[in-house]
């Protein structure tokens, strides 16, 4: 890490754990006497922590506390509210102390006894403590002890309060200003209890109660008096820290002064309060608060949207035209009410042409307007924006060092300040940069040399290579064997630290709040002082296991531990370490030094472990530290030392002085140490004696030691010894034979009287002296001894079959680049050779395959008898493994197997038995000579080779050629070779399909978990099996896995095959395949440091993987075959439609007659149903529109005749009496006996026992074992393995529902998607009947299909299809070779439809110019597509010749094809309807060939309007139309009704009341031109109503009351009486042949009487200039004759209405003149019709004019309306639905024409006034709509006047008086 860094975001967030204030347990006080304190806390004694290098003073200086006046006390136990705190406190200077000031003036002072104190809980001393020098009281009542001063039972409630000292009383307090950082205060008795001494008491006693259970709550009252959570907030935003000056920036939420000072993280006591801060700390005084400030929003990146085109949709406060956008914002943040602004950066407001919008407080960011093209906005809102202020702390910091920065606000007018919480909550951490040590970059080495543990928390005592810190911390863990991964941050977190000042140094952690009689790991890591930390591999080393004690073993009294190591003073080569221990009671404490490496690996000992195996001290003065030295410690090798102690009162103790007695003493003169072997000097002073030696091994592992030394009986029982007779003693040899090479042995000596065995049944003399005499002189000849060559390790190597092999870390005396390293399958030859003693025989003392007969002499006689065991020699007894004695001399013991010692090693071929096969160079390992002959190696491919224990035996390379195998004798220990043992090879394991596969008994080395097995095809690539393709599959298709099994189980020993985790049955062909091995790579080992052992490296060796790689990968070692029992695979069987299946002969591998088969879709799981299935062809016809449509005729219905227990068997819905079938879990429907096989005695033969009738397609036939379920093969869940796929060939027909396929009659016929597995050169066959009966008649090809090319298609060919229009069945030909008779087609296939109109009403009438539908047809096939034409001739023609748009072919079919619209015909006439079918083009003529039958175009006319009178009989003689017949009918009904809305079927239009017979007239006479509605009058109000018409030779019953009317037939009006009396009126006179010339007459005065009326209005006018004016009457006087001239006035209007009526009179009678004899008639109508519109008008206008006044109240005049004004007010007609607008003629029934229907659709005012009660409809209205109709204005001799008839009128709504055609 770079100096000044901190190690990242972990490191800094363990940094701040820091700020606590108090540890993870326990308290922690610095306090100082003047001169000395002690501190009690609830009567128990606190100890000086001297582990603690530095004190904790919240500075930001080193303070060493070794060196310092203030001293650290440390407990475990962390402080309640109301627990006991006690000083006492005494000053061992005299009253008056000299100080020399800086002027070196010495001035004499009082010296009081004084004390300070501060706490990390908060407790400092002050006032708040109670102090007296009264040491203890009386007991309770009855009590002879006292009561001490710290005892919680003490009462000090007459104790007075503790006086504060001023600071300057005594210059010699502080020196080192370490307390300046700290509000606590010096504290001492109260003058007054001074009793005159100047300096007071030199000794008192102090008492305080700890108040609350926080921080703040501990802390002296004027600490917190004023802290609160109300203070100004306080935001740090900024620090930063340099060794010479730091800056902290912050932000307030209100006006304050602010103080900031810094704390070393290291030398923190706890967080600063505001008074400390504000005491030592820089200062802001009057700080600023937040402020109001413009900021632009934030975008959708988070970066500051300043420039836009959406501006803020809101309206705006206020606008300005200013100058920059600065202008703007002054503008907003200088309104209260502005809350956001809009600026102009480009353009301006195209409304008010400002640049500054303000916005205000209810405006939404979110709303914008559209983007412009011409504007950009900045657009800032105004937020109250903290404001940042800067404090400089000046002060020179170390560089490379971790701060804290805290802050505090007060308020500027409360006081009210920041409270620790606060404080602690704002604080800020920081390094800075530069270290002390820069160019050292190695991270610091933490080693931990030991320890103790107690019942509640864990010390050790460590060293660092860097000065810094030790941090430490512990978490528990089950057992011995679980390791927690701890890391630094993980290690920091728990904040359990000590500071080491000097590099090297040691300083002791107590990690506290442990639980008792539990285990822990405790680890450590250093921090260098530039922040570097110890690395991974580091604090590894430092994992230590401790347990805590138990509870039930006495409390372990060690407070504190120091240890030093430096050279012992008599033998400089070796180290002594010393051990500082500090103990809370006198007792024992033990002490046992072991090498760190065993303590690592297998834990520290508990407390009681170390009472017997430790150096035991006795303690006497607990003020005094204990030291306990340790001597003889091996330089540079690691030791750790765990002590544990206990209190003792040494009541109990005994010792006795040690007696010498005169016995032989052995001491050791020579030792020569072998391979094997040890020859040992032994010197005895007198004698006669036997000389005892015997060696032990120490013990490597679990932890390192040396073995206790043996006793007299154990030295006496041993076997190696020699006898010495000589009394004065001497020297005697001992051989120490077989022990193992390179190991550690203590070697003892023991010299025992020599005296003669005692007679049987007497004991044995007592030996002279003390045995503990004795076994004092064993212990002073032990002899630390190591064996020649390699360190035999009991655990052994590991390698693994499939990855490369090697042996590491070979340790041992005496190693070279020249020894070798051979592996063998039996025993190393070790002290097995030839003795080389011959017998008499001069036989034995070589090699030699001489026979043992002693008949054979070696070298005399017989020389061919050999030993049929092959050579031999003598050996010495327990040398071999397969000595014997010899049957001839028995003395001598022999080896056969020794002789094959002398063979040769390495090399390749055949070796004879004992040397490994598979590994190379026949077992001899390749030394690595760069490791010196500590490793060695089979080179770096894969070993693959039967997994065994093998021997590796070992030869020195400079004592012998390493040659033979004899060289190789020495046993370096035991390879255990992974894999499968060469039995597993040859072994055939068993699976069965369907079940799931267990390799059990798998025989195999070095078996564990992360080991897998493969199944693989039996190639001969084996193991090596690659992949042809890189598309094949990864494995065995249906084996869980692909064929790879689950991780080796070690509980069950095998291996199981899992699918997703769980179990799965196997499910793959009947077969032998082969088992290949991998397991994972050999555990790694590493040297144990400091030790000559080997350890596990720590590493979790890489598991097999769960797929196999192609070629092999780590799957290379061979492990037998798995036989699975199953079928194999077969080609797909083929069953047909309607036939029994039977597979015959399925192949696999242990077969039984019981297996049986089921028909599936996905082996082991139930089929479903096919669609359709049960509900038949209305889903089925759902689901595609694409394929064929289905019918309810399935073949339960319409195939063979079958029993109900088939059906059953089939999973039919139901049976044929329409009872239902029960559901079950089945094969594939169709299929008998659930889908199933019956069983068979024959193996591999399958059968169903009946036809098939599966809904056609491919399915899996799927394998079940007899003994695959216990319960038999009964569910498809038991059907697992699949055989091979089915096809059911066939039509695709269910029980219920068939396909339906339609050819249409008169057309070729051919089928096409045929559902089903149909083979190509199928066929078809149509029946008349049954499947097998003949064909019908007009059937093509004799009704049988041409054979189809692909299956799915079949054709009839050219022939069209004659047969008669139905359904018929299909029928399949199952053989589809030799189909040529109607009786070969048995598999029923569904139904045809042959499709054709069936019936047709043959006749068909349509109006003209009317779309029209032509219903009534029925057949087979019909369908909404089916298409009809209106053609001359069917088949022939074209479509314009029909005079029918759309060229004549139907808008729209209906009802399933029985009904189509047809457009409207432009003129009357007889066609031919065509009819053409969907299936078919449908475009041309002569596509439609089958006529439907004729079709009339005519009827009625629909605009003509008839007359008819009410109280008159109703007669229409003369009915306008074409093709009317005899027998039309009509049926009068309301105006409005739409007559199409009530066709045939349904029920008649609602006739009009009033009209005779409902309505309904009469059949209709004279070719259906004459219609009558009878006898009966017509009783309808006048009006005009809509008529509709039937057409009786259409109607499919003729016409009758019911109709059909569905046709429009015209209007009929009904008039009035009057108008009928004014039509039958008698005829007028002629006109008389003079009244032209009277007309001459009669205006030849006229001139005259215009000049005279000028004459008369000039004299007038000259009289009136002579009359003056008249005045204005009174304004008060009554006017007497006012109502009289109002009745005059309106008798005048009356009769200029009346005068104007007659003129209109008069007008048309001109205009009726002129016209001709022929248009008299309706000229006297009209004159009728306006007559009585002329009287309405009177009556209206005089209702009116009573109503209307003007303002003087006098009647107002309404101008008269004339006929050239009206059109400019002539009103719409409600009816105008019922108008046309082509001049179509008014008939009155005799079929003269007489008026324009425009005058017809006038509506009589007098009509306006019926209110009928039975609200009948109003007749048509007769006024005038428009003047457009040339012959209206034809008739009135009145020009045509475009204007006038485009002016509109009011609404018949309006309220204007209506209006008038006569004046």
């Amino acid at each position: 890490m770079a100096p000044g860094t901190l190690a990242g975001p972990v490191l800094l967030l363990h940094l701040l754990s820091l700020l606590l204030a108090l540890q993870t347990s326990g308290l922690l006080l610095v306090g100082e006497g003047d001169t000395d304190f002690f501190v009690y806390v609830n009567g128990d004694f606190v100890f000086r922590d001297t582990s603690i290098s530095v004190l904790p003073m919240n500075g930001v200086k080193r303070v060493i506390a070794s060196t310092a006046t203030a001293k650290v006390l440390t407990t475990t136990r962390d402080l309640n509210a109301g627990d006991l705190i006690a000083i006492q406190v005494y000053n061992s200077f005299l009253n008056v102390r000299s100080s020399t000031n800086l002027l070196n003036q010495t001035i004499d002072y009082p010296s009081p006894a004084g004390v300070i104190l501060a706490a990390d809980d908060g407790t400092m001393s002050s006032a708040g403590f109670k102090c007296s020098i009264e040491a203890d009281q009386a007991g309770a009542l009855g009590s002879t002890g006292r009561i001490p001063f710290f005892s919680p039972q003490f009462n000090d409630s007459h104790w007075g309060y503790a006086e504060e000292q001023n600071p300057s009383c005594c210059p010699w307090r502080n020196v080192d200003v370490a307390w300046d950082r700290l509000n606590a205060k010096w504290i001492g008795i109260p003058k007054s209890a001074w009793y005159g001494n100047i300096s007071g008491p030199r000794q008192f006693f102090c008492r305080h109660r700890v108040t609350g259970n926080s921080t703040s709550d501990r802390m002296p009252i004027e600490e917190t008096e004023r802290a609160t959570l109300g203070a100004p907030a306080l935001n740090i935003t900024e620090v930063k820290v340099a060794t010479s000056m730091s800056q902290v920036k912050f932000t307030l939420g209100a006006k304050a002064h602010v103080y900031c000072g810094m704390v070393d993280s290291r030398y923190q006591l706890r967080i600063p309060t505001h008074k400390e801060l504000k005491h030592w700390g820089e200062s802001f005084r009057n700080a600023p608060g937040p402020s109001f400030k413009m900021l632009f929003l934030t975008g959708a990146k988070g970066e500051p949207e300043e420039f836009t085109q959406e501006q803020f949709d809101h309206p705006a406060l206020l606008r300005f035209t200013v100058d920059g956008r600065k202008a703007c914002e002054d503008r907003c943040l200088r309104n209260s009410d502005c809350a956001a602004m809009v600026y102009h950066s480009f353009g301006k407001d195209l409304t008010t042409n400002t640049n500054c919008k303000l916005l205000d407080t209810t405006f939404n960011a979110s709303k914008r307007k559209p983007p412009s093209d011409y504007e950009t906005f900045q657009q800032m809102i105004k937020t109250w924006v903290p404001v940042e202020s800067t404090i400089t702390i000046s002060g020179e910091l170390l560089p490379g060092t971790i701060y804290f920065t805290y802050c505090s606000a007060e308020d500027v007018i409360t006081g009210n300040h920041s409270n620790i919480s606060v404080i602690e909550g704002a604080v800020d951490v920081k390094r800075t940069q530069g270290c002390f040590d820069c160019g050292n970059t190695n991270p610091p080495n933490i080693t931990v040399l030991g320890g103790f543990a107690t019942q509640q928390s864990i010390g050790l005592v460590a060293s660092t290579s860097r000065p810094g810190r030790i941090f430490c911390a512990a978490v528990q863990i089950p057992f011995m064997n679980v390791t927690v991964t701890m890391d630094s941050a993980t290690i920091r977190a728990q904040n359990i630290f000590n500071i080491l000042t000097d590099a090297g140094s040691s300083g002791g952690v107590t990690i506290p709040g442990l639980t008792p009689g539990r285990l822990y790991q405790v680890q450590c890591t250093a921090e260098a002082d530039g922040g570097r930390e110890s690395d991974q591999a580091d604090i590894d080393r430092s994992r230590r296991k401790i347990y805590t004690e138990s509870t039930e073993v006495s409390t372990v009294t060690i407070n504190s531990m120091k240890l030093s190591v430096a050279p012992m003073p008599r033998d400089p080569s070796k180290d002594e370490m010393t051990i500082l221990l500090q103990v809370s009671a006198a007792g024992y404490i033990w002490c046992a030094v072991m090498p760190s490496a065993n303590t690592r690996s297998n834990g520290v000992p508990s407390g009681m472990a170390l009472r017997n195996i430790g150096q035991r001290q006795k303690v006497t003065d607990i003020l005094q530290d204990a030291i306990s030295l340790v001597n003889d410690l091996t330089r540079n090798f690691l030791y750790d030392v765990f002590c544990t102690a206990e209190e003792n009162d040494f009541k109990n103790e005994t010792a006795g002085d040690s007696v010498l007695s005169p016995f032989p003493i052995a001491t050791i003169h020579a030792v020569e140490v072998g391979y094997d072997n040890i020859a040992v000097t032994v010197n005895v002073n007198k004698g006669p004696a036997v000389a005892y030696c015997q060696v032990y091994p120490w013990a490597l592992r679990p932890t390192t030691g040396r073995p206790a030394p043996p006793t007299v009986d154990i030295m006496v029982a041993g076997k190696d010894k020699a006898d010495l007779d000589l009394a004065q003693g001497g020297y005697v040899s001992v051989e120490i034979k077989g022990k193992l090479s390179g190991m550690n042995y203590d070697l003892y000596c023991y010299a025992d009287e020599k005296v003669p065995a005692p007679p049987p049944g007497i004991a044995a003399p007592p030996r002279v002296g003390q045995v503990a005499q004795r076994e004092f002189h064993i212990r002073e000849t032990r002899t630390e001894l190591q064996m020649k060559g390699p360190l035999f390790d009991e655990l052994g190597w590991e390698c693994t079959s499939g990855h490369n092999c090697s042996i590491d870390n070979v340790l041992g005396v005496g190693l070279s680049a020249d020894d070798q390293l051979m592996l063998r399958q039996d025993s190393c030859p070790g002290r097995c050779r030839c003795n080389h003693i011959q017998d008499v025989y001069r036989k034995g003392g070589e090699c030699a395959a001489i026979s043992q007969d002693p008949v054979v002499i070696s070298g005399v006689g017989i020389t061919d008898k050999t030993d049929p065991l092959g050579p031999w020699c003598y050996v010495d007894p327990g040398t071999c493994p397969d000595e014997r004695r010899s049957a001839i001399l028995p003395d001598l013991v022999l080896s056969y197997k020794v002789c094959t010692y002398n063979a040769t090693v390495g090399g390749s071929g055949t070796f004879p038995k004992g040397y490994p096969y598979g590994f190379p160079n026949g077992g001899v390992f390749t030394t690595v000579r760069q490791a010196g002959g500590r490793a060695f190696t089979f080179g770096p491919q894969p070993i693959v080779a039967p997994g065994y224990s093998y021997s590796m035996c070992w030869c020195n390379g400079t004592e012998s050629p390493c040659k033979q195998e004899s060289d190789f004798r020495i046993r370096l220990g035991a390879l255990s070779f992974a894999g499968p043992t060469a039995a597993q090879e040859n072994t055939n394991m068993t699976c069965r399909v369907g079940l799931p596969c267990v390799a059990r008994y798998f025989n195999g080395i070095g078996l564990k978990r992360g080991s897998r097995i493969v199944a693989l095809e039996d190639t001969a690539e084996g193991c090596y099996l690659r992949k042809q393709n890189p598309s094949d599959l990864p494995g065995i298709r249906g084996f869980p896995n692909w064929g790879v099994s689950e991780s080796f189980n070690n509980v069950t020993r095998e291996y199981f095959w899992y699918e997703n985790g769980s179990s799965a049955p196997l499910v793959v062909p009947g077969k032998v395949y082969i088992l290949c091995w991998c397991g994972p790579p050999r555990q790694g080992m590493v040297k144990a440091p400091g030790k000559e052992y080997r350890k596990p490296d720590g590493t979790t060796p890489e598991p097999c993987p769960a797929v196999r790689a192609d070629g092999g990968g780590k799957f290379m070692a061979p492990a037998g075959r798995l036989v699975v029992i199953g079928p194999v695979l077969s080609d797909t069987v083929q069953c047909k439609l309607g036939v029994e299946c039977v597979v015959p002969d399925v192949q696999g591998i242990g077969l039984q007659g019981s297996d049986r088969l089921n028909v599936l879709e996905t082996c082991g799981k139930p089929a479903d149903p096919p669609p359709g299935w049960s509900d038949g062809f209305a889903m089925l016809n759902n689901r595609s529109a694409s394929g064929p449509r289905w019918t309810s005729a399935g073949w339960m219905t319409h195939g063979p005749k079958l029993s109900d227990e088939m059906l059953i068997s089939f999973g039919v819905p139901s049976l044929p009496d329409g009872s239902s079938v029960a559901k079950v879990p089945r094969g594939v429907y169709g299929f008998p006996n659930l889908g199933m096989t019956v069983p068979h005695p024959v193996p591999g033969y399958f059968s169903w026992g009946g036809p098939t009738w599966a809904y056609a397609g491919t399915y899996v036939l799927c394998w079940c074992g007899a003994d695959a379920t216990t319960q038999g093969c009964n569910s498809p869940a038991d059907f697992l393995a699949p055989v091979a796929y089915m096809v059911v060939n066939g039509p695709g027909v269910l029980p219920l529902a068939g396909q339906v396929h339609r050819c249409v009659r008169g057309r070729r016929c051919e089928v096409l998607n045929f559902n089903g597995t149909q083979p190509a050169a199928s066929k078809l066959a149509i029946a008349s009947g049954g499947c097998g009966t003949p064909t019908p008649h007009g059937a093509p090809n004799n009704g049988q299909s041409f054979a189809s090319a692909d299956g799915s298609t079949f054709r009839w060919g050219d022939d069209p299809i004659m047969v008669d229009p139905g359904l018929y069945k299909l029928c399949w030909c199952p053989s589809i070779s030799g189909c040529n008779r109607y009786d070969n087609y048995q598999s029923y296939a569904g139904v045809l439809e042959v499709k054709a109109p069936v019936k047709s009403p043959m006749n068909f009438f349509c109006p003209v110019q009317t779309n029209c539908n032509i219903t009534g047809l029925t057949g087979v096939g019909l369908n909404d597509m089916d298409t009809i034409m209106v053609l001359t001739v069917c088949g022939q023609g074209s479509p314009a010749d029909s005079g029918f748009t759309n060229g004549g072919k139907s808008l729209l079919t209906y009802d399933q094809g029985t009904k189509f619209v047809i457009p409207a015909a432009s003129r009357e006439g007889v066609y031919q309807v065509c009819w053409c079918a969907a299936e078919q083009t449908c475009i041309n003529p002569w596509d439609y060939t089958t006529s439907l039958g004729r079709l009339d175009v005519g009827g009625p006319d629909a605009g003509f309007t008839y007359r008819c009178f009410e109280w008159e009989v109703c007669t229409i003689t003369d009915l306008q139309g074409k093709s009317l017949s005899e027998g039309d009918r009509f049926i009068a009904v309301k105006p409005g009704t739409v007559c199409r809305d009530y066709p045939y079927g349904g029920p008649p239009p609602p006739f009009q009341p009033g009209f005779p017979n409902d309505g309904v007239a009469l059949p209709s006479t004279n070719g259906g031109k004459e219609h009558t509605w009878g006898s009966d009058l017509l009783r309808a109000p006048p009006g005009r109503y809509s008529l509709c018409w039937c057409n009786n030779r259409t109607a499919p019953e003729g016409c009758t009351e019911k109709g059909p009317f569905d046709i429009p037939g015209g209007f009929v009006r009904v008039g009035d009486s009057k108008e009928f009396q004014y039509i039958t009126r008698p005829e007028d006179n002629p006109p008389r042949q003079s009244d032209f010339e009277l007309s001459y007459l009669l205006a030849a005065p006229l001139p005259l009487l215009f000049c005279s009326a000028i004459c008369f209005g000039v004299k007038k006018l000259v009289t009136r200039r002579g009359i003056p004016d008249p005045e204005a009457p009174p304004l008060f006087e009554p006017q007497a004759n006012a109502r009289a001239n109002r009745e005059q006035q309106m008798r005048d209007s009356v009769n200029k209405d009346v005068q104007e009526v007659l003129q209109t009179r008069v007008r048309v009678a001109a205009l009726v003149k002129s016209k001709t004899e022929k248009q008299n008639y309706g000229l006297l109508a009209l004159y009728g019709l306006l007559r009585r519109n002329t009287t309405t008008v009177e009556k209206v206008v005089k209702t009116e004019d009573s109503k209307v006044r003007d303002k003087k109240g006098e009647p107002k005049r309404k101008k008269p309306k004339t006929f050239e004004s009206s059109d400019e007010e002539a009103e719409d007609d409600k009816d105008d639905e019922a108008e046309t607008d082509d001049g179509r003629q008014i008939s009155d029934g005799s079929g003269s024409e007489l008026a324009n229907s425009d005058i017809e659709e006038e509506k009589l005012d007098d009509f306006e006034q019926i209110d009928h009660v039975e609200k009948l409809p109003e007749p048509p209205s007769t006024k005038f709509k428009s003047m457009r109709n040339s012959r209206i204005l034809k008739i009135l001799d009145l020009p045509e006047d475009d204007d006038a008839c485009s002016k509109g009128s009011p609404s018949s709504g309006s309220s204007q008086t209506p209006r008038s055609y006569y004046s």
